[in-house]
């Protein structure tokens, strides 16, 4: 048997503005940005890393109907690799490279409290996407475990989403949707396994009219995360490693 250990401490600074103005009273524009920092400090091989970055957001509404818009929205991606992402990586690489992109989608939602849902088209661009490869030959390899998490080349996605929610009854609800634009997350534990780009109190803007006047919210979030990992796997025999192509 062989045992090892890992000392990681992770610390994500974040600051959010908005502003949401109502052109008419049925058309509403907003804005926003975000800057994140965060301060990784690996203790099992004394390396330290710290990035930065401010993203943005911009999107136009027409609420044609009081329960009905169409939307058009452009998100700016920053994704940072979590403590468990950057504690099994390639050999020679210590911190993974944050994961950023641009979005746009445009479509329409609807938010009838007995049948609510969306449908959208999206375009999406994404450099450095983390991701978990379990063929990967990581810290591990010698032992017979395969697998780390890597950056990905660059790449695009490009489709529709569509979800709803049918309340039939008042304990049956029926819901249906098709993979979105996101990315699915690595196997890997995470604070935000999708890392949204924004908070989720900014999922769905006010309708004109129910505010008075442009708003310009901000707010400040302090995430410290450490983790200390014992683990220990019995010596890999020759039929359980994987077999050579």
């Amino acid at each position: 048997e062989f045992s090892f250990q890992t000392d990681f401490e992770q610390e994500q600074r974040d600051s959010y503005a908005q502003l949401v103005y109502p052109l008419t009273e049925t058309v509403q524009v907003s804005g926003g940005a975000r800057r994140s920092e965060v301060d990784d400090d690996n203790r099992g091989n004394d390396m330290q890393n710290g990035d930065g970055a401010t993203v943005t957001t911009a999107s136009i509404a027409w609420y044609f109907r009081p329960e009905m818009r169409l939307l058009l929205r452009r998100d700016e991606v920053l994704r940072y690799a979590s403590v468990d992402e950057n504690g099994y990586t390639l050999p020679g690489v210590a911190f993974l490279e944050p994961q950023t992109g641009a979005s746009w989608e445009g479509g329409l939602e609807w938010f009838d409290p007995r049948f609510n849902g969306r449908a959208m088209l999206f375009d999406l661009e994404l450099d450095d996407e983390i991701l978990y490869d379990p063929s990967a030959l990581g810290s591990l390899a010698e032992f017979g475990i395969f697998g780390a998490n890597i950056n990905l080349d660059s790449s695009r996605r490009r489709g529709a989403l569509l979800e709803w929610r049918w309340q039939a009854l008042e304990r049956l609800s029926l819901a249906a949707a098709t993979p979105g634009p996101t990315p699915r997350s690595p196997p890997a534990p995470s604070t935000a396994t999708k890392c949204p780009t924004w908070p989720n109190t900014w999922a769905r803007s006010t309708r004109p009219g129910t505010s008075a006047g442009a708003s310009a919210p901000s707010s400040n979030t302090r995430t410290t995360v450490r983790a200390t990992r014992w683990a220990t796997t019995p010596t890999p025999t020759a039929a359980s490693m994987p077999r050579a192509c």
